[in-house]
């Protein structure tokens, strides 16, 4: 059986990860609100929350592994 990892590098992500990760950008409502999410500020009692972009990087990085 094949690994269940792209790599064995402990920062990628496994073939389930990466099955939900392509399930959720599936959907273009999800894409276009990493577009949104692209900066986080604080005004007052509200917070206007960003992307998780040490996530992004990851996910580009197993993919690059990949493709």
């Amino acid at each position: 059986m094949p690994n269940m990892y792209m790599r064995c590098d402990h920062r990628m992500f496994s073939e389930a990860e990466l099955l939900a990760v392509f399930w959720a950008l599936s959907n273009p409502t999800r894409r276009q609100m990493l577009v949104w999410l692209g900066v986080a500020t604080r005004r007052g009692k509200w917070t206007y929350y960003r992307r998780d972009e040490a996530n992004i990087a990851r996910l580009l990085e197993t993919l690059r592994g990949v493709f």
